[in-house]
C-alpha cells in the first residue's frame, strides 16, 4: 500500500475493505477482524490508527507480526493466510494486514462465532448469511442435508430398480454390482448411513412422514377472488417425480 493511499484512507475511515485498531489488540478482537473480512470480499486491518484518526504507531514490530501471523493461524477456523506491510508515516510505523477473501468460506473464530464486514463495521453472520456462505463455497447444497431420522431402510429400493431401468439404458441393480444404499451414497443422496433432502424426496418409501411440506398443493377457485372457498382442492404427495407427474396429469 503506498503511502497516499493510507492517508486517504484515514481520510475516508472504516468502510467494506477498512479497518483500523490501536495496538494492542485483544486476540479475539483481531481474530474477529480477520474472519470478518476472509467471509466478506477481504480487506486491510491497519494497527497503528487510534479512534480519533491520529497516527499513534505500532511498538515492537517483531513481536507485532508474530502475534498477528500466530492469531490468523491459531484462532481462525480455518487458518486463514495474511500478508502483512509495514509502513513509515509522520515518523511512526503502522502495520496493513491484508486479508484475502477466503476460498474455504464461512470462517469462523476458535470461540465458534462467524463475522462478516459491512459498509461501517462488522457484525455476527446470520443464519441466511450463513446459508449463502456454504452455498458459494459449494461446501453445503440444501439438497445434500441429512435427513437425520432416515436410514439406508427408508430406500424405495423397488422404485429405485424401476428408475435405473428407465433412466440408466434398461440397467438394474444387479448391473451395477452394488447394493442399493452404495448406488445412493454414490449419487450423494445417502451420507453417513441417513438420506440426504434429496434422497428422501426421491427414492423414500414415504417422503412426506419425515418432509411433510415437500408436496404440491392444488386449488380451483371459482372465480378471481382466492379468499373464495376453493372448488376443488389435492394435495400430490408422494415422490418428487410423482408429484411433478400428478400436477401435468389430465385427471388433476
Amino acid at each position: 500500500m503506498e503511502l497516499d493511499e493510507l492517508k486517504e484512507r484515514i481520510l475516508r475511515w472504516e468502510n467494506l475493505h477498512t479497518e483500523f485498531k490501536e495496538w494492542p489488540v485483544h486476540p479475539d478482537d483481531l481474530a474477529a477482524g480477520i474472519v470478518a473480512f476472509a467471509n466478506t470480499d477481504g480487506g486491510q486491518l491497519i494497527l497503528g490508527i487510534a479512534d480519533n484518526r491520529q497516527i499513534v504507531g505500532v511498538e515492537g514490530l517483531d513481536a507485532v507480526e508474530r502475534t498477528v501471523d500466530n492469531v490468523a493461524y491459531n484462532n481462525c477456523e480455518p487458518t486463514i493466510t495474511i500478508v502483512q506491510e509495514v509502513i513509515s508515516i509522520e515518523g511512526k510505523k503502522v502495520i496493513v494486514v491484508h486479508v484475502p477473501k477466503g476460498d474455504e468460506r464461512p470462517y469462523r473464530t476458535n470461540r465458534g462465532v462467524y463475522y462478516v464486514r459491512t459498509s461501517s463495521g462488522r457484525r455476527q453472520a446470520s443464519r441466511e448469511e450463513l446459508l449463502r456462505l456454504f452455498q458459494a463455497s459449494e461446501s453445503l447444497y440444501f439438497d445434500e442435508t441429512v435427513v437425520g431420522k432416515t436410514t439406508v431402510d427408508d430406500i424405495d429400493k423397488e422404485y429405485l430398480e424401476r428408475f435405473l431401468k428407465e433412466h440408466y439404458g434398461g440397467r438394474s441393480l444387479d448391473d451395477f454390482w452394488v447394493p442399493a444404499e452404495q448406488v445412493m451414497r454414490n449419487l450423494r443422496l445417502v451420507r453417513n448411513n441417513h438420506l440426504t433432502v434429496a434422497g428422501v424426496l426421491l427414492f423414500g418409501k414415504n417422503p412426506q412422514i419425515f418432509l411433510p411440506y415437500a408436496q404440491i398443493n392444488a386449488a380451483k377457485f371459482p372465480g378471481t377472488d382466492i379468499a373464495d372457498a376453493p372448488e376443488d382442492r389435492k394435495d400430490l404427495g408422494g415422490k418428487l417425480i410423482q408429484q411433478l407427474e400428478d400436477v401435468v396429469s389430465p385427471e388433476l
